[in-house]
């Protein structure tokens, strides 16, 4: 991290090896050669930290970089994303992350969740001949695809390229740098009055005085600061990348930290754009077995008969999900988020030593899950089909 701080550093530097000659004395070596063992200190310690978060934030982007199936001498393979050019076919089903700007070829429509790119919470429809971008995720269906994009041309790397591009400079900076400027006026100040004091008034020797002006910039300014910051921020952004997130530029950190108020505009900026049940919030709801008594039963009080639980025994009184009621369960769910986390809820139910799930039903011989699912139940089994 280079600041005025260091540039007072080099002028000190540079003070002691050209100026500091008179009076039939060499020039000052102990002090330049201090001066730059500090500053190839500070400059060393600062790389290697930056270069192990980078190092850090790299293998975590390699381990999510995604992989797609490419169709290449006519053979299917499993191929990384970045080899990818315009002109090859890749196939693309659900969970896939589409790796590239890609037309649609022959097939079944296919539901791409844009949210990471355009903020919208709902899947879009795609039908053959229509694009699909980068970064998006195949929530429904199974087609092929001609790449027509990558990299920096695709509709999200021209977003990206446009956010690298920009060469604001972030509070930190200008804090430190008015720290130093505030640093080197300070010096400026005392320089004018040492030289006035020292050689009008006092009339000492040239080399007294610049033995005197050597302290003067050295201990003037604080030496390791400009270290220490950087190997704070490079040790937080390796911690960081440890948690999953990348840190391109290190003195964001200290933004992100420090920032007051954070506007978001839509789904997609900050957020998963997934839905969850919470588990204790229905439990504490099925539990208020007084409030059911006083009132008429809202929809996760109501008891069911056709309602049971994962199990062949009585269900224990703590099960909430029991008594949601069938209005809510056997709709057609048209909001695929609100089917998956009703999903989830059943997953972490039948995790618990109280509950069981039976296996899933065989897989249907279709191209695709093509309609909206409904989520049924038969005697005691509840199941996604």
């Amino acid at each position: 991290m280079w600041n005025p701080l260091s540039w007072v550093m080099e002028a000190a530097a540079i003070m002691a090896i050209a100026l500091a000659n008179g009076d039939g004395r060499p020039p000052d070596w102990q002090d330049f050669v201090g001066i730059i063992c500090l500053l190839v200190i500070n400059s060393t310690i600062s790389f290697i930290e930056e270069n192990n978060a980078g190092n850090a934030a790299a293998a975590l982007m390699a381990g999510l970089a995604p992989k797609t199936k490419v169709l290449r001498d006519g053979k299917w393979s499993e191929q990384e994303a970045a080899i990818l050019v315009p002109g090859d076919i890749v196939s693309i089903k659900l969970g896939d992350i589409i790796p590239a700007d890609a037309r649609l070829l022959e097939g079944d429509p296919l539901k791409v969740d844009q949210s990471a790119l355009t903020g919208e919470s709902l899947p879009v429809t795609k039908h053959p001949g229509q694009e699909v971008f980068s970064g998006s995720t195949c929530k429904q269906g199974e087609i092929e695809a001609v790449v027509i994009a990558t990299g920096v041309h695709t509709f999200f790397g021209k977003a990206a390229h446009l956010v690298d591009s920009t060469n604001q400079v972030g509070h930190f900076q200008k804090v430190l740098t008015s720290i130093g400027n505030f640093c080197i006026c300070s010096i400026a100040i005392g320089i004018v009055i040492e030289i006035i004091v020292m050689y009008p008034i006092q009339r000492r020797k040239y080399r007294d005085g610049i033995d005197n002006l050597l302290v003067l910039l050295i201990g003037g300014i604080p030496i390791a600061m400009p270290t220490v910051l950087s190997v704070t921020m490079a040790i937080g952004s390796h911690r960081l990348s440890q948690q999953g997130a990348i840190t391109k530029r290190m003195t964001a950190i200290e933004e992100m930290a420090g920032m007051d108020v954070l506007c978001s505009d839509k789904t997609g900026t900050l957020t998963l754009n997934k839905l969850s049940v919470d588990k204790n919030l229905v439990e504490s709801i099925y539990h208020s077995s007084s409030i059911c008594r006083r009132r008429p039963p809202p929809l996760l009080c109501r008891p069911s008969s056709r309602v049971s639980v994962f199990s062949p025994s009585p269900p224990p009184p703590r099960l909430a999900f029991s008594a949601i009621s069938m209005e809510l369960l056997q709709i057609r769910c048209v909001n695929e988020a609100l089917l998956t986390s009703l999903s989830s809820l059943l997953l972490s139910l039948s995790s618990s030593s109280s509950f069981w799930v039976p296996p899933p039903p065989p897989p249907v011989a279709s191209s695709a899950i093509s309609t909206p699912r409904l989520l049924q139940i038969s005697g005691s089994v509840a199941r996604c089909c």
